[in-house]
């Protein structure tokens, strides 16, 4: 469905801006009396479909779900194949999926979005570099997959809006916590090892 409106010129490029589930697609056409017709195209339209895009799912696919084990419905991609490299193969996935976190950001998903989307990444990167177990993590973790699916829900139903600031402070906390821990542990260790000499 079109709607065209003729308003004074301002500027004369095409915009893309999102109002609910909607896309709208303005074009500016210029009009000998300086008027300019704006056509707005409101179709539920995924973003994720957008050419500028669609590359990024079609990477993430090919990271996370772009082949099947035979026999079963277990889907994975390069990822869980790259993390059998120590070192290189979880660091050059990470990299690959900030890029596509990078690209997302610069198409306007929100500071909310891309905290959790690093937070996938990085848990991924994390249990991926444990060996044998992290290859199995990345079978069903799926960090790029996950990492869509929040794009979708934040284009399409106005999810995952904010500043992410309550999640970066709670994940700092779980942190603290958890190197706290490892801290402890380490200290009884070192005791322990102490009294035996």
């Amino acid at each position: 469905m079109w709607v065209t409106k003729a308003i004074p010129a301002l500027d004369y490029k095409t915009s893309i801006f999102r109002a609910g589930t909607m896309l709208l697609i303005i074009k500016n056409n210029v009009k000998p009396d300086r008027m300019r017709t704006i056509e707005i195209e409101s179709p539920e339209v995924a973003v994720v479909d957008r050419p500028s895009l669609r590359w990024v799912e079609k990477i993430s696919n090919l990271m996370d779900s772009r082949f099947v084990i035979p026999g079963t419905r277990i889907r994975f991609g390069l990822d869980p194949l790259l993390s059998l490299i120590p070192g290189f193969g979880d660091l050059a996935g990470y990299i690959i999926s900030s890029v596509l976190i990078y690209t997302m950001y610069n198409h306007g998903a929100s500071h909310k979005l891309v905290v959790k989307m690093v937070l996938n990444a990085t848990l991924d990167a994390l249990f991926g570099a444990i060996p044998i177990v992290g290859t199995i993590f990345d079978l069903f973790f799926k960090a790029n997959d996950r990492n869509i699916q929040l794009l979708k829900e934040h284009y399409e139903e106005g999810k995952h809006q904010g500043s992410g600031k309550g999640i970066l402070i709670v994940t700092g906390i779980i942190l603290l916590i958890i190197l706290a821990g490892i801290l402890y542990v380490l200290w009884k260790i070192i005791e322990a090892i102490t009294h035996l000499l």
